[in-house]
């Protein structure tokens, strides 16, 4: 007679109720700490891309914490304003033209077709924030960088508060810039986990498991 095999159940230190083991969570973290892709990461440890996107989505929640704010406020995408606290207002405004700009896909795949010579449309809200030409070009790469990042990602999202979405995105988008430029890089390209310098990824993954480990319980 044939015994029914108990079911396999991972023991974690990371999560109360673990539906990966701690090696490929480490492994997931690894992969999103420099920012691939959920189908590269899903074929490479052989979990689904849901999995992974799960992972990945709760990683980024906790990105906004405090122990993370040395990624995304020291890192400035806009590279013309050298005033910290002038760069986190417009990031800001950003925010409060979301559904003007950033959420208007049209007017990006307008200009993407070669429908319009410039990127920056006749109406673009930002028009009415900022006066510089240069900052107002800049605040428009950062949002395509953002829209860019998540479509290598590969992380679609429907049905969300689309602002607190995208300073989510926002966030993410900057801690990963962050730690690829202030990261060594292995021969094979890939970012270095041993390098443990303030703003590199084995920092990054250092505190983003420690957070996990404080939220287990």
């Amino acid at each position: 007679m044939n015994e029914k095999r108990p079911r396999y159940v991972p023991v974690s230190v990371f999560r109360k109720h673990p539906k990966l083991d701690d090696p490929t969570l480490i492994r997931l973290a690894y992969g999103f700490c420099q920012g691939i892709s959920l189908d590269a990461m899903a074929a490479a440890y052989s979990v689904s891309r849901k999995t992974v996107r799960d992972v990945y989505l709760d990683f980024r929640a906790r990105l906004k914490k405090a122990a993370f704010a040395r990624w995304h406020r020291q890192n400035r995408i806009l590279v013309h304003v050298v005033d910290p606290e002038a760069d986190m207002l417009i990031r800001t405004a950003f925010v409060d033209v979301l559904n003007e700009c950033a959420g208007n896909e049209n007017c990006y795949k307008v200009f993407k077709r070669g429908n319009r010579a410039k990127r920056v449309c006749r109406a673009c809200p930002l028009l009415g924030k900022f006066s510089s030409p240069e900052i107002i070009q800049e605040a428009v790469d950062m949002l395509d960088t953002i829209r860019n990042f998540y479509g290598q990602l590969g992380i679609r999202e429907r049905n969300v508060d689309r602002t607190a979405n995208f300073r989510e995105r926002l966030i993410h988008t900057s801690v990963i810039a962050a730690v690829r430029e202030n990261s060594k890089r292995l021969p094979n390209g890939m970012l270095d986990p041993a390098d443990d310098e303030f703003l590199a990824i084995g920092q990054l993954m250092l505190v983003l498991m420690d957070d996990l480990i404080e939220t287990s319980g």
